[in-house]
């Protein structure tokens, strides 16, 4: 659980501060282009330690979320039996078809829904996911609630918050609006709210991603307790900076399976 406002100065190291002519994602492809999956895990769990060590973090307190958009099934297995066991899904229609790695030795694992969802979508997705990232409207909202009981089950959410104002077709409720959902939200029966998520704005530079992510923290931790359990933020390029500005879940796909399609 975090508590109280991180006071620490919001720094991306070095390898997120891409040299003239090149792209922090470019540095990220470069970088996993001749490891294995084990090892690509090695080194952002190495990462996760540095940005919890600068902060005064506990590596515990941060949850890794391996994003599998447009991965090959043996990759993902490669994955789980490394030791990772939370996954993501962008899209639905992917989602439907995957076969997710069989259990090993009955180790649980934990899938989640980071990408934008329809409302027509909902019906197909009701129990497939412990946690839907991308709830961004009191309608969303109450489609998966009504989906949800009808099953006779809750389904845990999060609200996705607009960090990238300029863009019109990022997806998320606006920062000043998120306490109005969280009230009609914490009305719905069947569904229950764990906190929020984000996504950093593009092409801004480092300071702009961290000021973005400690806006987004500020929110969260004014969230009343039990909605204020998840922070979802933070991707290959970003995480070490979305780690020291509280993220408590971090989405990370690039880093561990290397550029895809």
């Amino acid at each position: 659980m975090l508590g109280g406002i991180f006071s620490v100065k919001l720094t991306l190291p070095h390898r997120h501060n891409p040299p003239r002519g090149l792209t922090k994602m470019q540095l990220v492809f470069k970088h996993v282009k001749t490891q294995g999956i084990y090892s690509r895990y090695q080194s952002v769990l190495s990462e996760i330690e540095t940005a919890c060590s600068v902060c005064g973090r506990n590596a515990d307190e941060v949850t890794l979320i391996a994003v599998v958009k447009g991965v090959a099934p043996q990759l993902i297995n490669e994955a789980y039996e490394a030791g990772i066991d939370n996954f993501a899904e962008n899209y639905v229609q992917e989602a439907l078809v995957r076969e997710r790695p069989a259990s090993v030795y009955g180790r649980p694992q934990s899938w989640h829904l980071i990408g934008h969802l329809q409302r027509n979508k909902v019906r197909y997705i009701t129990g497939r996911f412990d946690l839907i990232h991308s709830v961004d409207s009191a309608a969303l909202a109450e489609e998966i609630a009504r989906r949800a009981h009808e099953a006779h089950g809750v389904q845990d959410i999060l609200l996705q918050v607009k960090l990238d104002t300029e863009s019109e077709t990022k997806h998320g409720v606006a920062i000043e609006d998120v306490f109005k959902l969280v009230d009609t939200v914490s009305q719905l029966e069947g569904i229950r709210l764990k906190g929020l998520m984000g996504i950093a704005p593009a092409d801004v530079p480092a300071e702009g991603i961290c000021k973005s992510f400690e806006a987004l923290y500020n929110v969260f931790a004014r969230l009343p307790e039990p909605a204020r359990q998840v922070l979802s933020m933070g991707m290959s390029a970003d995480f070490t900076a979305a780690i020291q500005a509280g993220a408590t879940h971090i989405r990370v796909g690039t880093a561990l399976f290397g550029p895809r399609t």
